[in-house]
């Protein structure tokens, strides 16, 4: 028998257009009973690619909300709109170009010698 792991609920939130066009925040939460709180891991990706990077691992530890269960997902898109509205997210898509750049350029020298 497989052992289940709950990660949690997974909501997203379309960033902006205006700042992060074609961006999106998936927050996943779960409640921790012992903390009385909900942990909340963000994960950034773009609209046009399916991976997906973390923000949490690199160096923003998951964020704890105190929160009911009626009022999370309200509490999280507050969360996720105040960081929108600073610069909080352009670093980690910053990193996510630089990521999409090295991929794409590597591929293209693996096809350039393996594929052709």
């Amino acid at each position: 028998m497989l052992k289940r792991n709950y990660l949690g609920t997974t909501i997203s939130f379309v960033l902006p257009e205006n700042q992060y066009k074609g961006y999106v925040v998936d927050c996943t939460y779960k409640f921790i009973k012992h903390m009385n709180k909900y942990a909340v891991n963000l994960w950034l990706r773009r609209s046009d690619i399916s991976d997906r990077l973390p923000i949490g691992s690199q160096g923003i530890n998951t964020q704890y909300i105190a929160s009911d269960k009626e009022n999370i997902q309200n509490d999280i898109e507050n969360m996720i709109e105040q960081a929108a509205n600073s610069t909080f997210f352009d670093e980690y898509i910053e990193r996510f170009e630089y990521y999409v750049k090295c991929f794409n350029y590597g591929n293209t020298i693996f096809e350039e010698k393996w594929v052709n």
